[in-house]
Parts: C-alpha cells; structure tokens; sequence
C-alpha cells in the first residue's frame, strides 16, 4: 500500500500489535501527507522551471533593449549623415545654377 513515505513493518507474532490498529487508522492521514509532499515538491519544481524561464527572458529582454539603442543611436547617425549628404547636394545643385546664370550672362 503506497503512503509516501515507505513504511513497510513486518512482524512475526501470533497476535495483533498492538500499534496495528493505530496505524490502520493513521493509514489515510499517511497517504494523505504523502501525496501533499509529493504535490509540493512538484510544485516547488514548478516554481523553479519557472523562475528559470522568467530569469532567461528577462536576460533577453535586456539583451534586445541594449540592441534596439545601438539600432537608435545607429539610426541617428544615419540621419545625420543623410542631412550632410542632401545639404551637400543642394550646394551643388545652387553651384550649378550659379554657373548657369554666369554663363548666361556671356
């Protein structure tokens, strides 16, 4: 009979222990413990699979925020690489229309 905690007690006598008929009667209280220690330890498993879980997402959540600023700072650059790029165009461009009038003028 399974209770949790292994208890196996043989005895040879002709008459009944006297501890037998406590036992009989403590037998669904043993079960009963037995299977709320094997619930929590499940449970403790559970709770520990689970922290586990929650410890790596947090470690990648801070991982894909330190990436996303790299990306921003990254984007920002580019902007202003951008900007530096169109003003120097438009001073072509206005270079270009000066010389245009210029050789109109000739």
């Amino acid at each position: 009979m399974m209770n949790g905690h292994g208890l196996a007690i043989a005895t040879k006598t002709n008459s009944k222990p006297e501890w037998h008929d406590e036992l009989a009667k403590s037998l669904p209280v043993l079960k009963t413990k037995g299977w709320l220690l094997d619930e929590l330890r499940r449970t403790k498993d559970l709770l520990q699979a689970s922290d586990k879980e929650l410890a790596t997402k947090k470690e990648m959540e801070q991982a894909l925020m330190a990436q996303n600023d790299e990306l921003r700072q990254r984007l920002i650059e580019l902007q202003k690489v951008a900007e530096i790029y169109k003003k120097g165009l438009l001073y072509r461009g206005i270079r270009k229309v000066i010389r245009a009038i210029g050789n109109i003028r000739n």
